[in-house]
């Protein structure tokens, strides 16, 4: 009986090998679960105007503070102007004394005004990411 039962073990024990050898790798592969997150951001220009250009295309990587359009902004650009004119005109009366101090504040005001508005004319990257759409091309608003 002895010589019956060891060729089955020995058969048995070279499945087993084999099956171990094949089938369980020695660093068998870990599958991680968890979740991605991510900031999407829609970005919006603080004036309506044409577009000028884009500076980047679908897929671009960008960093905080990169131009990513230019606006056109005929009409912001010509308000800028008169309200820096304005402002220096009323700066020059105001140390002349001809000028209240509400008129020459509210003259400083639109000034200040005026060029956070031409700021608003590049928009640039609020965060560093991809672009994933463009959703306006250069002429339309």
């Amino acid at each position: 009986m002895k010589k019956r039962i060891l060729p089955i073990l020995a058969v048995v024990a070279a499945a087993a090998a084999y099956y171990f050898w094949v089938y369980l790798p020695a660093h068998p592969s870990f599958t991680y679960a968890g979740e991605i997150q991510v900031d999407e951001v829609d970005i919006q220009p603080g004036v309506p105007s044409p577009i000028g250009s884009l500076e980047v295309n679908e897929g671009d990587t960008v960093r905080p503070g990169e131009l990513l359009a230019t606006l056109t902004c005929p009409d912001v650009k010509v308000a800028a102007g008169l309200a820096s004119s304005d402002f220096r005109r009323d700066a020059q009366l105001y140390k002349a004394g001809s000028l209240s101090y509400s008129s020459f504040d509210h003259s400083l005001f639109a000034e200040q005004n005026a060029a956070v508005n031409l700021d608003w004319c590049t928009v640039l990257a609020p965060i560093s990411g991809t672009v994933l759409t463009i959703y306006r091309h250069v002429g339309e608003w």
